[in-house]
């Protein structure tokens, strides 16, 4: 008996110290935390109106933040992503009131020419060897002057039924699930598996090692940053699309500090600034850290000028946290084998 008490507390010890170990560990705990705390002090954290705003902040976030954490985990930063988020929903409905371009048409050729801005950022960064923080941050502010230009400062509507945008951005029914936010779920498990299960992830995190190392091992180091340039930009305008298609309304403000919020949720999600290592679902998770951040702060009373300062905290908060419970876990990993090995 004592025996197997003795097994059964090694083997729980040894799956704590492997959930420690991984990079969703950290926010995991910060976000079953926070979402306790808005609960018991509000009692309304779980009401369906709150869940609805939860989805509404958390989808568009996740959808960038998944793809900013693929570019990031091949080295390279988009700070661009805020403006084509807001780009792509504003070249759509002009596609849809002014040249009359019917919706699927619209949608292909508006997310075409955002992910062609991608195309531009990593030519850029990987032909003349810019940093892709330069790089980015100058689209960013070419494109905020062409969304500026194109609108005038005017919100652009489009209230036409329409199958396809009921697809991509309407409620489910009668529930707090919005289709935006789907699509994010959609998005993260597609991404996750590229990254954890495919030649694709691999040779992305090898991109964001040592890049000469990577091209003797036969990784198209530049090939595999563009598409992730690609595909940052396009899935950015992808969710501002869906966005869109929820609110059926878009302005040149489109999106304002998007790109940080991405950042943030990448990071306190596990993901290194210096690339290679990451999650994808550890980026989910800070993405609804976020969301969760937003919404229960009303939710408790809070002034919502707390929230901004609040994120800066989690931040450091949650990054301090990774690195302590990661270094602990692989402690204890390493006394669970000492153990093993004794006893054998």
């Amino acid at each position: 008996m004592a025996t197997n008490s003795r097994v059964r507390t090694r083997r729980n010890i040894r799956l704590l110290a492997i959930f420690g170990t991984r990079r969703e560990a950290g926010p995991l705990i910060v976000l079953i935390a926070l979402v306790a705390y808005f609960q018991i002090d509000s009692g309304k954290f779980f009401s369906s109106n709150q869940l609805e705003g939860l989805a509404t902040i958390a989808a568009a976030i996740a959808i960038i933040s998944a793809a900013v954490t693929l570019l990031m985990l091949s080295g390279e930063f988009d700070l661009s992503v805020a403006a084509n988020y807001g780009l792509a929903p504003i070249l759509f409905v002009i596609f849809l009131n002014d040249w009359d371009l019917p919706v699927w048409l619209a949608l292909i050729v508006a997310l075409g020419l955002v992910a062609g801005i991608g195309a531009f950022n990593g030519l850029i960064t990987t032909r003349f060897g810019i940093p892709s923080l330069i790089t980015t941050l100058g689209a960013s502010f070419a494109i905020i002057g062409v969304k500026n230009f194109i609108t005038g400062g005017d919100s652009l509507l489009f209230f036409d039924d329409s199958a396809i945008l009921t697809v991509i951005g309407a409620k489910i029914g009668d529930t707090a699930i919005i289709a935006p936010f789907l699509w994010a779920l959609g998005i993260v498990a597609v991404l996750t598996y590229i990254t954890e299960s495919t030649r694709y992830g691999n040779w992305s995190r090898a991109a964001g090692g040592s890049g000469d190392v990577a091209r003797e091992m036969g990784v198209p180091v530049n090939r595999v940053k563009m598409i992730n340039f690609m595909l940052s930009a396009g899935l950015s305008g992808f969710a501002g699309i869906a966005t869109f298609a929820n609110f059926r309304s878009v302005s040149s403000g489109y999106g304002a500090d998007f790109e940080l919020l991405a950042i943030v949720a990448t990071v306190v999600g596990g993901t290194s600034i210096f690339g290679v290592t990451g999650s994808i679902v550890g980026a989910f998770i800070g993405t609804l850290i976020i969301a969760s951040l937003r919404t229960g702060l009303i939710l408790v009373g809070a002034p919502g000028s707390w929230y901004t300062s609040i994120i800066g905290l989690i931040l450091i908060v949650a990054v301090i946290a990774n690195i302590r419970i990661h270094r602990a876990a692989n402690r204890l990993l390493e006394f669970t084998h000492r153990q093993e090995a004794e006893t054998q």
